[in-house]
């Protein structure tokens, strides 16, 4: 990375880290417990309560803004090329 954080690939693979975040997180926490309420019908049918989300849903917004970041990355790039356009 000779030309610094400011390129076009390094904001899009931001924005798509954030993306990964932000939706991987709710979705895994959804399967973790969907798995546990499988695990705990299985075992005692009549206790199960159905499934819940687990895991930190801060991550979400740790996604969220990851992805706000990768957009102004990504101006910033555009910024950067009409600078070395106008020098």
């Amino acid at each position: 990375m000779q030309e610094g954080p400011f390129t076009d690939i390094v904001a899009g693979r931001l924005f798509f880290l954030g993306w990964f975040v932000a939706v991987g997180s709710p979705l895994a926490g959804l399967l973790a417990g969907w798995s546990d309420s499988w695990l705990v019908g299985s075992m005692a049918p009549m206790v199960g309560s159905g499934p819940t989300v687990a895991g930190p849903q801060v991550l979400v917004l740790a996604g969220l803004a990851a992805v706000v970041l990768g957009k102004i990355m990504r101006e910033g790039v555009r910024m950067r090329e009409d600078l070395e356009g106008t020098v």
